[in-house]
């Protein structure tokens, strides 16, 4: 059987909107590998064939983000949550959509990057892609397909992890 794995959101018009607007759950400081791995883990057991069960995260410690544009909020069907030094971004499916749920955070420099690609790899076995620019995909045992990117600059380094499930080709 042959498998076709989803590709992360990496769309700069959703990015844009994020970074345009203030968002109440956005990371302020550098996230630990260890606290980015955990969100990882994270939001594959938030997905759902539904969408994103955020009665999940908030068990597990997630706080639901707003977007607001001068001190209003705005309706969106983009979720937000922040735990820690993390945000969780999805957006929210109808019928027949893919679920797809982001981690993003910022690491405290560029030489921290490797050592997160190498916990993945302990985390989730070798990449089932390496584009050796930084971004790697994995496959979880649980059917997920983690995309990890590293985004941001050299300045101020972040990086997007993205999680959803993988999709089997049928002929």
């Amino acid at each position: 059987m042959a498998y076709r794995a989803w590709k992360g959101i990496t769309g700069g018009v959703l990015l844009a909107t994020v970074c345009a607007v203030p968002v109440a759950a956005a990371p302020r400081a550098a996230a630990s590998q260890s606290e980015i791995l955990e969100g990882v883990q994270s939001c594959a057991a938030s997905l759902a064939s539904t969408g994103i069960d955020e009665a999940s995260l908030v068990s597990d410690g997630w706080s639901k983000g707003v977007m607001s544009e001068s001190g209003k909020p705005l309706a969106s069907d983009v979720i937000f949550y922040g735990k820690g030094n993390l945000m969780l971004m999805s957006v929210r499916t109808s019928a027949g959509q893919t679920p797809i749920c982001s981690i993003l955070a910022r690491i405290g420099s560029v030489d921290d990057y490797p050592a997160l690609q190498d916990a993945m790899a302990a985390a989730y076995g070798k990449p089932i892609k390496d584009d050796g620019k930084g971004e790697q995909m994995f496959i979880a045992r649980d059917h997920r397909v983690i995309d990890l990117a590293s985004t941001g600059s050299n300045k101020n380094p972040s990086v997007r992890i993205a999680v959803g499930p993988v999709f089997q080709e049928t002929k």
